[in-house]
């Protein structure tokens, strides 16, 4: 069509770049989680206290955030989250473990936006 590269057609050609659209989703799929001690990352119980063992009372109630945002050297959970966030419904307590085939804990975040690249 454009073999002899006439100028309506690279006019074409670049109408039609012009008018592409890109999207796509950043998809995490849990399969199992071990938290034996019940507890957050701060060490602190997820639910109720601590018995004379030491250990925590009551089963976490375990859900999942993602949170999509620039990147940072230093990560910090404050601050938006920019390319956008789901969160699961609760998925166990303190150990659950899902068959890989189940999409109960398949977290899919669709975007449509031009993905960042590094600068180095």
């Amino acid at each position: 069509m454009c073999s002899s590269s006439p100028w309506w057609c690279w006019w074409f050609l670049h109408f039609l770049v012009g008018q592409c659209t890109a999207s796509g989703y950043f998809e995490l799929q849990l399969q199992s989680l071990r938290n034996a001690r019940g507890e957050l990352a701060d060490g602190t119980c997820c639910d109720g206290t601590r018995n004379s063992a030491g250990v925590c009372t009551d089963q976490c109630e375990t859900l999942f955030r993602v949170c999509l945002k620039e990147y940072q050297a230093v990560v910090s959970m404050e601050g938006p989250c920019t390319f956008g966030n789901i969160s699961s419904s609760v998925l166990g307590g303190n150990s659950f473990s899902y068959p890989l085939e189940t999409t109960v804990t398949r977290l899919k975040l669709p975007f449509d936006f031009a993905w960042t690249v590094s600068s180095l």
